[in-house]
């Protein structure tokens, strides 16, 4: 994780990626750019991008099952989709929300991993949200 987040990451992008979150098996980064196509292309060889869309977006290009599960490749949780906000307390336990689209409508996600959290708290807090 410590050597693709610097050799690879930041060497490409530079003082334009930062670290946000991460924990034994994951970590998240804001990446600050003018064209994400182009920079996800610049390091599509270390990616597993077969959660992308395969047409009608922007990403389509970048799709492919080369990498699908296979180890050492990284793989966005949320495909092509755009994280809007994301919150971390501690490793396991985060939330995030994206905007997707589905039949020509955006959709706001909400994704949350609470590893940990009693699951009544969660049922509790999902409820602010319907």
């Amino acid at each position: 994780m410590f050597t693709y987040y610097h050799n690879v990451l930041k060497q490409t992008f530079g003082d334009r990626v930062k670290l946000l979150y991460t924990d034994t098996d994951s970590f998240v980064i804001e990446l600050r750019t003018r064209d994400l196509h182009a920079d996800l292309k610049a390091i599509s060889h270390t990616l597993d991008t077969s959660n992308f869309p395969e047409e009608n977006h922007y990403l389509s290009e970048l799709f492919t099952n080369d990498n699908n599960s296979e180890l050492f490749y990284f793989k966005s949780e949320v495909g092509a989709d755009e994280i809007v906000a994301f919150v971390a307390l501690r490793a396991k336990v985060y939330s995030l929300i994206s905007i997707t689209e589905k039949d020509g409508k955006k959709i706001i996600e909400i994704l949350s991993k609470l590893m940990g959290v009693n699951k009544n708290a969660v049922d509790a807090i999902g409820m602010y949200f319907i």
